[in-house]
């Protein structure tokens, strides 16, 4: 499982009781002002500060900011206790705004949930120095506390860091992005725009977390947190004095470094945790790792896979014959472009007309001459087509290729034959509307740190009833449209010859629209003027839905770890019928995965499993592999210590005390670019670097998988982050050239294809089978999933993922009843997040005929209030929309009583049996219940009712068994029986199951 790497909204709401020592205004601003600095508290927010101003420059966005301390999730608003303030060393018994002097110490008691908070803010015409200390008295560890934060105004135009290992600088452009995100000493701010800065130096020892010292560079502020490690939550802990000093300066743009550094020593900090090397003493222990063995890539194992004869079960060999190719379920008939004419679903043609390409050359345009594709390989895997279209001023070549799970490949070139205006080129598919109920698509995050989960990014959404545009993006990578059983879908890895080069320059270049009863998808690769002599080529593909066959059995299917290592695991007691062996369990500090030393416990666990009838699977990350581990544990190194410095002879420091063999001769080989660094194991100094499926490490994760199928594993239960990845290394040919000049990122569509037929035939050939379950959360990557024989999802439903504003998706109905929930800390906010239609469209697998493991993330979503997070009404609330949807489960990181009683129910009615029929409650009409959805599944004699309140509120109405010709009716929970006719009252979310048995 993923930590995300996604940062947290945070908001606040206080206010002011009473105030003893001092008396304070109880409204308007109270400003305190000593030299050429300006503090302003707001009295009605619990006479927090607001605003920070030198020689007349507001430093923050406003003089009403949001500053102080804050936790979260919020539960109590602050409460003050006393307030105190002293001008010159004087007691003020009553203040009136302004108070000057050359010395102001304010001091503020409060309550912050369950911390006594003293607050103390002394400004003098050196500056303003903040200091925090707590007392914990009651209530419950918050998920964050941030004892200092700064809402720096926007116009701060750069930045620079000091930390132990040496300075660094950059930009804030209100991207959205972190800045920092160090174990820092100091730091500073500059504007531009009116030459003035700020700097922070840290002056105490003061323990971090998570981002440490960091700055959201958001673009309504640039926002400072201070992300503070909590000690262990034991009532009467008091903390240190935790201390931070701001310095203004002015200076003009070429000197203003300097200016900053100097400004920086004046403030004399002393040596802290926060600016002294903290030194790695984790044990190493060389035990001969797996990885060491210097067979890994000869012979390349699984390449049997991408033989064109090759064909993995349960998939059937392509039939091809004149235009048309047939595949399990499905069959393509390949238009004069070398485009889908006709797309066969179960015998049907999904689309409403053939797709279409057009071009318009110097203003008029394109007419073609064409003539039938030709057939020009039959094989076993694949089929392949090709095609030819010419004109005045074009000529078109396509290769068309069709795999034997579905997959078609178009590779198009469009040749000029003298330089001209090309002023469009799309492509386009029509559906009828009754087949396009629902739209699924999937991102492409174009920053590191934002992830491809988030709603704004990938979505499902029902497609509007009225007609009109209801799509348009500048690109995504996988566009899927479909009804509740069938789908068909566009991708593509590459935004190579799309015109113009920026996203920002083509927001229509994806487009959606309704009209006259058809659904058009339509790509414009070139939507402004291209003069060009250059061959243009496009690469994409299609995929019609469901893409397999349902596994035998599935609804038996029960994941756990091997023991229950895990959050409600460990109370539930369950090893499921999937279960998982976790690396946890066996990994070394030598290896990146596992070392000789812990084959013989993973061989062991792998057999007491197949006694007891159970396959044995693992986890792995494909695009994620182990370094090494840090000398420091203060913060991350620069890039270059990561990859570049372990090759200098001789070397600068490098920055590992242990890197792992494989990946020191290879990483940069391997290594996405841009490069991307993950923290795992940051207690460690642990650190894994984001590789790609199209380099070297394809063949050493073959290899891996090799030795776990030697040990006794029968696939992968959890096959980590099955999403797109963005890399252009040339080193291993990722990437394009832009019309600019530029290299730009491609996404691993077919690189990652190759990498899990690969997988899968490793198994196959070593257990005789493979069981592959992708992890892919939000995005159904059906060009490399079909492979799988479930997709493991739901990860994305962690509040974090819908935390901010800008997470949030257009498409989305709900956005604000969701904001609201999530403000009260209620995991009812994924009755908005999930609402039925989005449930149908991406939750079911039905659609695409690989089974949907449901994993919670109730208790690991930061913004919930923890009790209800825990308790037994969320955990329904879920286990009712699992049952309603056909979905299995994952049961974890929520009380997972429910689904542990809803499998028993399942398997003690056999719901996994052959002569099972599901009948679900958006298209089934036997069980009538007013104003609840209900579904049914239905064997011979007798059927198992799921009910369901879909409401945001109680429900009681009649429920008509009578179409099922019930002998009796027994709630299948509580083992009660009911009438039929009978009144059922559920509460908001909540569920009834009841068995009936035929007359």
């Amino acid at each position: 499982m993923k930590k995300m790497i996604v940062p947290l909204a945070v908001s606040t709401a206080c206010i002011l009781l009473t105030a003893s020592g001092t008396e304070m205004p109880d409204s308007g601003l109270f400003e305190m002002k000593s030299g050429d600095y300006t503090v302003t508290l707001l009295p009605k927010r619990a006479c927090s500060l607001s605003g920070f101003a030198y020689d007349g420059i507001q430093l923050f966005t406003s003089d009403t900011a949001s500053a102080g301390s804050v936790v979260q999730p919020l539960r109590t608003p602050e409460k003050v206790l006393s307030v105190e303030l002293e001008a010159d060393g004087a007691k003020i018994s009553r203040a009136v705004s302004p108070v000057s002097g050359k010395k102001l110490v304010f001091t503020k008691t409060s309550l912050l949930d369950g911390l006594r908070l003293k607050t103390v803010m002394t400004l003098t015409p050196s500056g303003l120095i903040y200091s925090v200390s707590y007392e914990i008295v009651s209530g419950e560890k918050p998920s964050y506390f941030y004892p200092v934060t700064m809402p720096w105004n926007t116009a701060f135009t750069d930045w620079i860091m000091n930390t132990p290992s040496g300075g660094t600088s950059g930009n804030l452009v209100s991207d959205g992005s972190w800045c920092l995100n160090a174990d820092l000493s100091s730091y500073a701010l500059y504007r531009r725009n009116g030459e003035v800065g700020v700097a922070a130096g840290v002056k105490t020892p003061i323990p971090t977390a998570v981002r440490k010292h960091a700055i959201w560079d958001h673009k309504t502020y640039h926002k400072y947190f201070l992300f503070h490690k909590l000690p262990e939550w034991k009532k009467g802990y008091r903390s240190p004095v935790y201390t931070m000093e701001f310095r203004a300066f002015r200076s003009n743009v070429p000197a203003w470094r300097k200016t900053a550094s100097e400004t920086i020593r004046e403030m004399g900090l002393a040596p802290s945790e926060s600016n002294v090397r903290m030194k790695n003493n984790v044990t190493i222990v060389e035990a001969g790792p797996v990885s060491g063995r210097r067979d890994w890539n000869n012979p390349r194992r699984g390449i049997e896979a991408l033989d064109p004869d090759y064909v993995l079960p349960p998939f059937r060999p392509v039939e091809a014959k004149g235009d048309t190719a047939s595949v399990w379920n499905r069959e393509y008939r390949i238009s004069p472009y070398g485009l889908i004419a006709e797309a066969g679903i179960a015998g049907g043609n999904f689309l409403a007309e053939p797709m279409t390409f057009r071009t318009v050359v110097n203003g008029r345009e394109t007419v073609y001459r064409t003539g039938a594709p030709r057939l020009v390989e039959s094989r076993k895997g694949r089929a392949v087509f090709a095609g030819r279209a010419d004109s005045d001023l074009l000529s078109l070549e396509v290769r068309t290729t069709v795999e034997y799970d579905g997959m078609v490949r178009v590779d198009l070139a469009v040749e000029p034959k003298r330089e001209v205006v090309v002023n469009r080129l799309e492509y386009a598919f029509s559906l009828p509307e009754k087949n396009a109920l629902y739209m699924h698509f999937i991102g492409c995050p174009n920053v590191n740190g934002l992830s491809i989960m988030v709603p704004s990014e990938s979505m499902s959404f029902k497609v509007p009833e009225r007609d009109g545009i209801f799509f348009r993006e500048p690109f995504k990578t996988l566009v899927w449209f479909g009804d509740n059983d069938k789908g068909f879908l566009w991708f593509s890895g590459s935004e190579k010859n799309f015109y113009p080069d920026e996203q920002a320059d083509r927001p229509g270049a994806l487009e959606a629209v309704k009209k006259d009863g058809k659904v058009t998808f339509t790509v414009s690769p070139v939507t402004k003027p291209l003069k060009t002599s250059r061959r243009l080529d496009y690469t994409f593909g299609f995929f019609a839905t469901p893409v397999r066959p349902m596994g035998s059995r599935w609804r038996n299917w029960l994941f756990t770890t091997r023991r229950g290592m895990y959050g409600s695991e460990k109370s539930h007691g369950v090893c499921g019928s999937m279960p998982m062996v976790w690396p946890d369990e066996y990994r070394s500090t030598a290896a990146p995965l596992f070392s000789r030393e812990s084959e013989a416990e993973m061989k062991r666990f792998t057999e007491e499993l197949h006694k007891k009838g159970r396959p044995a699977l693992g986890y792995f990350d494909p695009i994620r592999v182990h370094i090494g581990y840090l000398k420091y544990l203060d913060r991350q190194p620069k890039g270059q210590q990561l990859n570049d410095l372990f090759l200098a002879r001789p070397a600068g420091e490098d920055a590992f005390l242990y890197r792992v063999p494989i990946l020191q001769e290879n990483m940069k080989a391997w290594q996405t670019i841009p490069e991307l660094i993950y923290a795992y194991g940051a207690s460690k100094g642990g650190r894994e670097v984001r590789v790609s499926s199209d380099s070297g490490w394809a063949d050493f994760a073959c290899f891996l998988m090799e030795c776990y199928a030697k040990l006794g594993f029968d696939g992968m239960g959890d096959i980590d982050n099955c999403f797109p990845i963005r890399d252009m290394n040339p080193l291993h040919g990722a990437g394009y050239v832009g019309f600019d000049g530029k290299r730009r990122c491609e996404w691993d569509w077919f690189a990652r294809r190759d990498l899990m037929k690969r997988f899968a035939a490793v198994f196959l050939k070593e257990r005789g089978r493979a069981i592959l379950v992708a992890h892919a959360s939000a995005t159904w990557s059906i060009p490399f999933m079909s492979f799988c024989d479930a997709n493991m999802t739901f990860e994305h439903s962690n509040s974090g993922y819908v935390a901010s504003e800008r997470y949030l998706s257009e498409y989305a109905s709900h956005n604000r009843e969701l904001r609201e929930k999530l403000a009260k800390g209620d995991p009812a906010f994924l009755r908005y997040a999930f609402p039925p239609e989005r449930w149908r469209a991406e939750l079911t697998g039905r659609q695409f005929g690989i089974p949907c493991v449901i994993m919670s993330n109730l208790t690991k979503s930061p913004q919930l209030d923890k009790k209800s997070a825990e308790g037994l009404a969320a955990a329904r609330e879920l286990t009712g929309r699992i049952a309603a949807h056909d979905c299995i489960m994952w049961p974890i990181w929520c009380d997972t009583a429910p689904m542990i009683t809803l499998q028993k129910i399942r398997d003690a009615f056999g719901t996994a049996e052959p002569d099972v029929e599901f009948h679900p409650y958006w298209s089934q009409k036997k069980v009538r219940a007013e104003g609840f959805a209900a579904g049914y599944y239905k064997r011979p004699g007798k059927a198992l009712v799921i009910i369901v309140n879909f409401a945001d509120r109680p429900v009681s109405g009649t429920v008509d068994f009578s179409a099922l010709k019930p002998a009796g009716i027994r709630n299948a929970e509580t083992g009660k029986s009911f009438r039929d006719g009978g009144v059922l009252s559920l509460a908001a979310g909540d569920y009834a199951i009841f068995e009936t048995a035929e007359k």
